[in-house]
């Protein structure tokens, strides 16, 4: 049998491990729904540059559009 210190205390650290847990989730989904750069301005790595309205997204894109296109060796076409 429990007794009523014990009972708070387990209580109270189950609170503080709730709340973490929720403040965490919390966190790591506002930052993964943010229209900031998340790849640190790697637009080439970056799957939204074509939609990014950051300047170095727009630099990115005037780049990859001057760049002459280059056949591979495997026969794909790339810029």
């Amino acid at each position: 049998m429990q007794n009523r210190r014990a009972f708070f205390k387990t209580m109270i650290r189950g609170g503080i491990f709730t709340s973490l847990t929720v403040l965490s989730g919390v966190l790591i989904r506002r930052w993964s729904e943010s229209e900031d750069c998340q790849k640190n301005f790697a637009c080439n790595n970056c799957g939204l540059s074509n939609r990014c309205q950051l300047p170095e997204a727009d630099r990115y894109r005037l780049d990859a559009a001057r760049s002459p296109k280059v056949n591979t060796s495997d026969g794909k076409t790339r810029r």
